[in-house]
C-alpha cells in the first residue's frame, strides 16, 4: 500500500473532535485530496516560479490604482530595504492607492514577495476591494513554498471577501476556508479555525441551506460556549435574513439590549411592541452619533506588522459595521418609521469602506429622504410648496431633530425650485451631515450628481466637501470638489496653493501637485510653505515618481529646518 503524504496528519494534530467533518461534511464538501510538498523546496522558501495552482484557472486581477489615479510615473527601484518603508509612510499617510501603485512597482518574487502581498491584500480590504481579494487569495495554491501563516492568512482574507462581494459566491468561500483546515503544512490555529466555522455558516446561509447553517452553528456553540457578541450577532443577522426567524430567539441573550442586530430581530419577531423597538433603534443611532462626533471620519491604516504579517485585516469590522446597520434598515422597514430608515441608510453609506458598493447605497438614501420628507413636513405642518418654510422649520430643528432636519434640506436640495434656496439648503444639509459624525456620507452624496440634478455646486459647497473628503481621506474627491476653487479674499493664496498641492498628490495626480506646488512657491523664500513643498516631494518619492519630487525639491531650494509659524505674509500686489 502507498503511504499518504506527511500532511494527512494535519487535522489529527488540530484536535478538535469531529468540528471540521462536521463542517465539511454539512458543506457537501468531497473526501479532501491532500496536496504533496513540492520537492527539492524548503518550506518557507521564496517561490521560484508562479504561485498559481495550475489546475484552476484564475480570473484576472485589476490590482492597478483606479483610472483616476495617475499611472504613468517612471519605473520605481523594486523590493530594496526602503521600498516596504515607502509604503507603510503612504498607508500612515492615509494615501491606500498611491501605497497599491508603489506595491505594483515594488513586489517581485524573492525572499519578501510574501510580505509584500500582505500589503497588498491589506491595502485591497481597505479600499473594499473583495474581487480582488478574494482572486488573489483563490490563485494561491497550497503546494507552493510560502509559508503556512501567510497562506492560511491569505485564505481566510479571501474566503471572508468572496462573502462581502456583490454577487456573494458561497461556494468559493467555502473552497478557501476547506484549505485553511484540509490543505495547510501546519495546523490552524484556534482563532483561524473559529474564523472558518464562520464563514462555513455565511456560506451556507446565503446559499440557502439555512438547515445545515443552523446545525453549524449549533455545533460552533458547542465548541464556542461564549462565542462572542461579533459572532453572535453575525449568526442572528443571518437566521434573520435568510432562515425561520425563530432560530435566533435563542441566540439573543447573547447580545446586548442595545446591540442593533438584537433591535431589529425583536422587531422582526414581534417580540417587543413597535414603539419600543424604534425607542431602542434611535438610541442605538444616538450612541454612534455621540462618538462619533463632528470629526468623525478619519480613515484607520491598515494593521500590518513591520515584519512578516500572519494576520490581514480581511475587512471583518466594516462588514459588522454594515450588517449592523442593515439590519437597523430592516428593523425600520418593520416598524413603519420612515426616518427611522433615514438614520440608518446614512450609517450604512459611511460604513461601506467600498466606493463602488456605496454609490448604490447614495442613492437608495436620495430616495429615503424624499420619501421621509412629507411625513416630517406633515409632523411639523408645513405648506407643500412653502419653500422657505421648510428652510426655516429646517433649521429650526437642526439642534431638536437632526435627522428631521437633514431630511427636510435634501429634499430642497434636490426640489427647490428657487436656486438661492436650492444653493442654502444643500451647504446646510453638507454641514449637518458632517456634524452627525457622517462625513464620508456627505461625500458621497454629492458625488451623486444625477439625484443631485446639478454638477455645478455653489464655491461654498465645495470648498466644504473639499474639506470634508480631505478630512476623511478620500483624496480623490477632494482634489475633484477643489478643481478651479480659488482662496477666499484675504487668505493666503500661497499656503492654499500648497494646501491643493498636498492634496493632488494624495489624489495621485503627480502633474497638478507639481504644478500648485511650483506655483505655491514662486519667488518665495518662506520657510513653511518650503517644508510643505519637501512634504509633497517625499510623498511622490514613496508613490515611485522620483521626477516630479525632484521638480518640486528643485523649486523649493534646502529643505528649512523646522520651526515656529510664521507671521502672515503680506498680500502681494
Amino acid at each position: 500500500m502507498t503511504a499518504r503524504p506527511h500532511r494527512v496528519s494535519t487535522l489529527a494534530r488540530v484536535r478538535l473532535p469531529g468540528l471540521a467533518a462536521l463542517l465539511w461534511v454539512a458543506a457537501g464538501f468531497p473526501s479532501p485530496a491532500w496536496p504533496a510538498a513540492a520537492a527539492g523546496t524548503p518550506p518557507g522558501a521564496p517561490p521560484a516560479g508562479p504561485v498559481v495552482a495550475p489546475a484552476r484557472a484564475t480570473p484576472a486581477v485589476p490590482t492597478a490604482a483606479p483610472a483616476s489615479v495617475a499611472t504613468a510615473v517612471p519605473d520605481a527601484p523594486r523590493d530594496g530595504p526602503d521600498a516596504l518603508a515607502a509604503v507603510r509612510r503612504l498607508l500612515a499617510a492615509g494615501s491606500p492607492a498611491l501605497a497599491l501603485m508603489r506595491i505594483e512597482r515594488a513586489q517581485a518574487p524573492g525572499p519578501r514577495w510574501a510580505e509584500w502581498e500582505t500589503l497588498r491584500l491589506a491595502v485591497l480590504a481597505e479600499l473594499g476591494a473583495w474581487p480582488q481579494v478574494a482572486a488573489r487569495a483563490d490563485a494561491l495554491s497550497a503546494v507552493s513554498p510560502l509559508p503556512a501563516t501567510f497562506l492560511r492568512a491569505a485564505w481566510l482574507a479571501g474566503a471572508e471577501a468572496a462573502l462581502r462581494l456583490p454577487d456573494a459566491s458561497p461556494v468559493r468561500a467555502r473552497e478557501l476556508a476547506a484549505r485553511v483546515v484540509w490543505t495547510s503544512a501546519s495546523a490552524p490555529g484556534p482563532d483561524e479555525l473559529r474564523r472558518a466555522q464562520a464563514v462555513v455558516i455565511e456560506s451556507l446561509y446565503l446559499g440557502g441551506d439555512a438547515a445545515a447553517g443552523y446545525r453549524s452553528i449549533l455545533r460552533f456553540r458547542q465548541d464556542q460556549p461564549s462565542p462572542g457578541i461579533p459572532a453572535s450577532a453575525r449568526f442572528v443577522a443571518l437566521i434573520a435574513a435568510h432562515g425561520p426567524a425563530a432560530d435566533a430567539v435563542p441566540l439573543l441573550p447573547l447580545l446586548p439590549e442595545t446591540h442593533p442586530v438584537r433591535i431589529a430581530a425583536q422587531a422582526q419577531l414581534g417580540l417587543v411592541p413597535p414603539a419600543t423597538a424604534a425607542v431602542q433603534a434611535r438610541a442605538a443611532l444616538r450612541a454612534v452619533a455621540t462618538a462619533s462626533g463632528p470629526t468623525a471620519g478619519a480613515a484607520t491604516v491598515p494593521t500590518v506588522a513591520t515584519g512578516p504579517a500572519t494576520v490581514l485585516p480581511a475587512g471583518q469590522a466594516s462588514a459588522d459595521a454594515l450588517r449592523d446597520w442593515q439590519a437597523l434598515r430592516t428593523a425600520a422597514r418593520a416598524i413603519g418609521d420612515p426616518l427611522l430608515l433615514v438614520e440608518a441608510t446614512e450609517r450604512l453609506l459611511e460604513a461601506d469602506p467600498s466606493e463602488a458598493g456605496a454609490a448604490p447605497t447614495a442613492r437608495v438614501l436620495w430616495r429615503d429622504y424624499l420619501a421621509a420628507a412629507p411625513a416630517v413636513a406633515n409632523r411639523e405642518q408645513l405648506l407643500v410648496g412653502d419653500a422657505l418654510g421648510w428652510s426655516d422649520a429646517a433649521a429650526r430643528l437642526a439642534a431638536r431633530d437632526p435627522a428631521a432636519a437633514r431630511t427636510l434640506f435634501a429634499f430642497l436640495a434636490v426640489d427647490a425650485q428657487d436656486p438661492a434656496v436650492r444653493a442654502t439648503a444643500r451647504l446646510q444639509f453638507a454641514s449637518l451631515l458632517r456634524e452627525a459624525g457622517l462625513a464620508r456620507a456627505a461625500v458621497r452624496l454629492f458625488l451623486d450628481r444625477e439625484a443631485t440634478g446639478s454638477s455645478a455646486f455653489a464655491a461654498d459647497l465645495r470648498r466644504l466637501l473639499a474639506e470634508t473628503a480631505a478630512a476623511r481621506r478620500m483624496w480623490i474627491p477632494a482634489a475633484e470638489f477643489r478643481r478651479g476653487l480659488e482662496p477666499r479674499p484675504g487668505e493666503d493664496a500661497d499656503a492654499w496653493r500648497m494646501a491643493d498641492a498636498e492634496v493632488q498628490a494624495r489624489a495621485g495626480r503627480f502633474d497638478d501637485a507639481v504644478a500648485a506646488a511650483r506655483s505655491a512657491l514662486g519667488g518665495a523664500t518662506r520657510p513653511d510653505l518650503r517644508l510643505r513643498a519637501h512634504g509633497v516631494a517625499d510623498l511622490l518619492a514613496d508613490a515611485g515618481d522620483a521626477v516630479a519630487a525632484a521638480r518640486i525639491r528643485e523649486a523649493a531650494g534646502p529643505a528649512p529646518v523646522p520651526g515656529p509659524a510664521p507671521a502672515a505674509p503680506v498680500k502681494r500686489s
